[in-house]
C-alpha cells in the first residue's frame, strides 16, 4: 500500500470532470497531481482523456492547492512526541519494511524509468551498540516498465542482484556506515563470475564484468558506489534531528543526480510538521542548488574557471517524508530535483511501503547478526580476483 497517494479505478462512463468533483478537488489540480506521479504513458493529455484506467488522488484526508498537498483537518491529531530542542529520534526497530521503488529521469527528449521492490529487515541493537540492515531485492527489475531489452542492461541487473541480501551497519541516526557482509559478496562472485564470463561473452560485456569486479573487490570504493544510489541517498537522507523552536531547520545536503560525477549540493529547508495526522509524521525539504560548478563542469564532470562557461547552475530541491509514528521509520518519501542544464535535467525517486507477500521460509535474511570479531588476517579475495 501506498502512503504517498491513492489509486481510483474509473469505471465507464466517469470523466477527470466527475472524478474531481467525487473527491472535491479542481479538475485542473487532480490532472497535473496524476501527471506528476504517473509514468508517461499513463498522463492524462491536455483534452482530459484517459490513457489507462487508473487515476492518481492524494492521500485520504488531503486536498492539493497550488501542486502541494494540502491537509483538510479530518481525522486524528496529534502531536509529534519531540525530545529536546524538538529533536526527533530515530527509534529502536526489530522487524521487515517492503518499499516499492520508482526511479525517474525526465528530460525533453522523454522519460525513463525503473521499478523494483526491495525489502529492509531491522535487527537488534547489538552489544556493542551497533544497527545493521539486511536489504533484499524482492522482484524482478523493470525498466520503463519492462524487462531490459538491452544486453547490458540485462548484466548491469545481474551483477547488481549478486548484491544481494547486502548487510549494512548504520549509525543511530540511521546514516549510512558501511557494507557488513563483504567478505559473503566476494564469495558470491567468484561463484557467479565464471556463469557471467560464459553467457555474456562479447567485448562490451567482458569489459563491464572486470570493471565491475574491481569496484566489488574495494570495500571503500564500493560504499561509494552504494552511496550514489538513488535508493540509499534517499534512505538514508538525515532527518533525525533538531528542528528548533519552529520546527524547522536549514541543512545542506548533497545528492547524487548524475552519479557519474560529485553529489550536486542543496541548501535545503526541513520542517517537521507538528501534528501528525492519521498515525503518519510529516516532514516537508525544499531547498536550491548551492553547488560552486558551473553547467559546463556539471554537465562533463569536471572542474573549470572559463570565463565563457561560468552560467550558474539553477537547481531546485523538493522531498515529503511520510514517517510511521510508532517506529519512526519511512512508510512513504518523494524526492524531486531539477538542474537548468543545457538540456533540463528533472529525476525523482518515490519510496512506497507495500506489502511484502513472500512466505517467511522464502525470505533469504539471516536471522540473526553479531558484531564481527577483530582479525588481522587480510583478505584473500583479491589474490583470488586477479585473472579474467
Amino acid at each position: 500500500m501506498s502512503y504517498q497517494y491513492r489509486v481510483h479505478i474509473i469505471q465507464e462512463n466517469e470523466t477527470l470532470d466527475s472524478i474531481a468533483k467525487k473527491y472535491n478537488l479542481d479538475k485542473e489540480e487532480l490532472k497535473n497531481y496524476h501527471n506528476k506521479h504517473a509514468n508517461l504513458k499513463q498522463r492524462i493529455l491536455i483534452t482530459g482523456d484517459f490513457n489507462s484506467n487508473e487515476i492518481i488522488i492524494p492521500p485520504k484526508g488531503f486536498t492539493i492547492k497550488e501542486g502541494e498537498l494540502v491537509w483538510l483537518g479530518k481525522g486524528r491529531e496529534q502531536k509529534v512526541h519531540l525530545g529536546n530542542k524538538n529533536k526527533l529520534f530515530n527509534k529502536s526497530y526489530v522487524g521487515y519494511k517492503s518499499y516499492g521503488i520508482l526511479k525517474r529521469i525526465i528530460t525533453p527528449e522523454g522519460e525513463q524509468n525503473i521499478k523494483y521492490e526491495i525489502e529492509f529487515k531491522y535487527y537488534p541493537i547489538t552489544k556493542k551498540g551497533n544497527q545493521y540492515i539486511s536489504v533484499d531485492k524482492i522482484s524482478k527489475t523493470y525498466i520503463n516498465d519492462k524487462e531490459p531489452e538491452f544486453i547490458i542492461d540485462e548484466l548491469a541487473i545481474k551483477c547488481t542482484d549478486i548484491l544481494y541480501p547486502l548487510i549494512l551497519h548504520v549509525d543511530e541516526n540511521n546514516r549510512f556506515k558501511t557494507i557488513q557482509n563483504h567478505e559473503e559478496l566476494l564469495k558470491r562472485w567468484e561463484i557467479e563470475k565464471p556463469k557471467l564470463l560464459h553467457y555474456y561473452t562479447g567485448e562490451v560485456a567482458q569489459n563491464y564484468i572486470i570493471e565491475y569486479e574491481n569496484v566489488l573487490m574495494d570495500l571503500k570504493l564500493l560504499n561509494h558506489y552504494i552511496q550514489k544510489d538513488w535508493l540509499y541517498a534517499a534512505y538514508f537522507t538525515d532527518i533525525y534531528l533538531c528542528y528548533q523552536n519552529n520546527f524547522q531547520i536549514v541543512d545542506h545536503c548533497e545528492f547524487p543526480v548524475i552519479p557519474t560525477i560529485e553529489n550536486v549540493s542543496f541548501e535545503v529547508t526541513k520542517s517537521l510538521h507538528r501534528y501528525h495526522i492519521n498515525d503518519t509524521i510529516k516532514i516537508e525539504s525544499k531547498g536550491k542548488s548551492i553547488d560552486f560548478r558551473n553547467i559546463y563542469d556539471i554537465e562533463h564532470g569536471t572542474y573549470t574557471n572559463l570565463s565563457d562557461q561560468k552560467a550558474e547552475v539553477i537547481g531546485s530541491y523538493w522531498s515529503n517524508h511520510l514517517l510511521n509514528t510508532t517506529d519512526h521509520k519511512i512508510q512513504g518519501y518523494y524526492l524531486e530535483i531539477e538542474l537548468k542544464l543545457t538540456i533540463p535535467k528533472r529525476i525523482s525517486i518515490s519510496i512506497s511501503e507495500i506489502e511484502n507477500k513472500q512466505l517467511e521460509e522464502e525470505k533469504r535474511h539471516l536471522d540473526i547478526i553479531t558484531d564481527p570479531k577483530l582479525s588481522e588476517e587480510k583478505s584473500i579475495w583479491k589474490s583470488i580476483f586477479t585473472e579474467v
